[in-house]
């Protein structure tokens, strides 16, 4: 039987749009500055696909280090929004998007990326579709920024779905209670998406409106 969702949750990059250019230009910029390893252009879409783990590894960023990560992290927020406009939605999600909302559903975002970037990004695609663009706190602080949505918006958790790429948003979302529907496209791959069993899982864009 088909749940009866009323909001649904996006996840950003690697989700909504294909950000792997601008994630891999940045973190090189930032290599420079701090003094860790580079990617090589041909090998962006590779560095996504890999674990926060095997992504400090393949940047030579050892675990003694860790403590500069929170600088890091807010120089990449702010390479990335002077990238903003090169990216794009992935695929026909943009016209996903607009189904959905035809059919009724009340769409935001939830994502660890700046939302003031995601915003500008929205804005320049002339997209006003989502009701809320939030920023959680951190890497893995999703789940409390989904909790103080669902309370905002007095939501039931079997209301709410979160549509994401990575096993970090399937853990988020088994943390608040609600159901999750994994992407093929993004940052994991669908084998280890699989293996934390997530109510849904789709290998593109058009397949979401299947089990909606």
């Amino acid at each position: 039987m088909r749940r009866a969702y009323k909001h649904i949750l996006f996840d950003f990059d690697g989700t909504l749009v294909d950000s792997a250019a601008v994630v891999g230009k940045a973190v090189n910029e930032l290599a420079l500055k701090y003094g860790f390893g580079e990617i090589k252009p041909e090998e962006f879409n590779l560095f996504q696909q890999r674990s926060l783990q095997e992504s400090l590894k393949a940047l030579n960023i050892p675990l003694y280090r860790l403590l500069f990560l929170g600088k890091a992290v807010a120089d990449f927020k702010k390479l990335y929004r002077q990238r903003v406009k090169e990216l794009v939605f992935y695929g026909d999600m943009k016209r996903i998007l607009n189904l959905l909302r035809k059919k009724g559903y009340v769409l935001s975002i939830v994502t660890s990326n700046s939302a003031a970037a995601v915003e500008e990004f929205l804005h320049m695609h002339r997209f006003d579709g989502f009701r809320e663009v939030r920023s959680a706190k951190g890497l893995y602080g999703k789940h409390q920024t989904i909790n103080r949505y669902l309370i905002r918006n007095r939501l039931k958790r079997e209301e709410v779905l979160y549509i994401g790429d990575e096993r970090r948003d399937i853990d988020a979302c088994k943390k608040s209670g609600i159901d999750m529907m994994a992407v093929a496209w993004g940052r994991d791959s669908m084998d280890d998406l699989l293996a934390d069993r997530p109510k849904y899982a789709v290998v593109k864009p058009s397949d979401i409106t299947k089990h909606l």
